[in-house]
């Protein structure tokens, strides 16, 4: 196998998919931007992953409460 082969078949691989580490420094970061509801999905995607992760749980509420929504932030 030439090497352009091996670099093309890497290209058209898909990407991997996000780890919850880094889905939790989006989600922190759509949180300084002000992109509540950004935040909150993906801090939702990590907990269900991982559903005792504490730091999503802090972020979810957290971004809840920025959305005045006091319901959703004290199930979180």
């Amino acid at each position: 196998m030439s090497v352009l082969t091996r670099v093309w078949e890497r290209i058209r691989r898909r990407r991997r998919t996000a780890s919850s580490v880094e889905l939790l420094q989006r989600a922190e970061r759509y949180r300084r931007e002000g992109r509540f509801e950004g935040g909150a999905a993906l801090a939702r995607e990590v907990l269900r992953r991982e559903p005792k992760n504490a730091l999503a749980l802090l972020l979810r509420g957290y971004l809840h409460a920025a959305l005045r929504d006091s319901v959703a932030a004290r199930a979180a």
